[in-house]
Parts: C-alpha cells; structure tokens; sequence
C-alpha cells in the first residue's frame, strides 16, 4: 500500500473512532457519569474552603485507593498510585510530628541543610505535596474528559491549601514568622 493510503486509512480510522466516542458521551450513562462528577467537584470545593490538612489528605488517600482499586489499567500506573499511597501515609506521620514542638525541631535538627529552604524542612508532607502536585499535573496531560480535568484541578487546588495551612504549622511550631512573598 503507498503511503497516501495508509494515511486516508489512519484518516478514516480516526474519524470513526472519534464519532463513536462523540455518541458514547451522549449516552444516558454518560450524562449521569458527569452529574456524579459536578457533585464529586462540589464535595471538593467545600473541602478546599474548610482548609483542613488532615480532611484534605483523607480524601486523597480516598482518591487513590479507589483509583488503584477500580482504574488502575496498567503496571505504571498501579506502581504509581502505590508509590504516592506510602508517600501520603509517611505526609500524614509528618502532620502528626509537626504538632509536637521538641519532636518537630528534631527533625528539623536532623536534616541536611539542603533539605531546609527559608528555615523550613522539606520533610515527608512537602515531599508528598511536591511529587503528589506532579503526578495530577501529569494526568492533566492525558486525554481525560473537561470534566475529569477540572476535578483533577480541585484536587491541585486543594493540596496548595494543605501546603499553605502545614507551612503554617511549621511556622508557627519552630517560631519562624512567615515574610511577605515567600512561600515555596
């Protein structure tokens, strides 16, 4: 076959893969999937505004099980959602350490320098934020639906809030007052 054919294939193909995938979304299943996902967006957006770090971290833990349980569909992405499910369980033992004033500055006293940025450590929650952040981002590249996208959006937008209120609690535990415009 010359090349111009296999191109008026793939061409062929891919319209009707795509009109097949435009009628799926029309579907009554469909239009009730993504009622259950504006109610899923509004649960997270009143998440977010109750600013709570250990309320944030229980609906991602919640997430990604769930995720792992029903929709995880190859070894990379099982790997992954494993890998940020322990790095969430070790976020949470940050959390409860960084409530504990002695505790929490012997932490603090036993990292590298590297590892403290404008007085603060980049313990166990900040490194789950940090790669957490990177891993929704990745999914925002895939072709997830507009909808899926902006849940995975809410999720970002809550983990920026669980970063802020926990800088806040190092703050606060090691004595550092925050200076206008740093926020890493």
């Amino acid at each position: 076959m010359e090349k111009t054919g296999w191109i008026k294939e793939i061409i062929k193909e891919i319209s009707e893969d795509w009109e097949a995938f435009s009628q799926k979304e029309k579907s009554a299943v469909a239009i009730e999937y993504k009622q259950g996902m504006d109610s899923t967006l509004e649960v997270l957006s009143k998440i977010r505004k109750e600013e709570n770090v250990e309320t944030i971290l229980a609906t991602e833990k919640a997430i990604l099980r769930n995720t792992l349980k029903f929709y995880a569909n190859s070894q990379e992405m099982k790997s992954s959602l494993k890998a940020g499910l322990e790095d969430l369980k070790v976020a949470q033992k940050s959390l409860e350490i960084v409530q504990n004033s002695s505790a929490y500055q012997a932490v603090k006293d036993a990292m590298s320098r590297k590892d403290i940025v404008q007085g603060l450590p980049q313990d166990g929650f900040r490194k789950f934020e940090k790669s957490h952040q990177t891993r929704l981002s990745n999914l925002l590249k895939t072709s997830l639906s507009t909808k899926e996208k902006a849940l995975i959006r809410q999720r970002k937008s809550n983990l920026k809030v669980a970063k802020e209120k926990y800088m806040e609690l190092q703050r606060k535990v090691l004595g550092i007052k925050q200076e206008k415009g740093l926020e890493r």
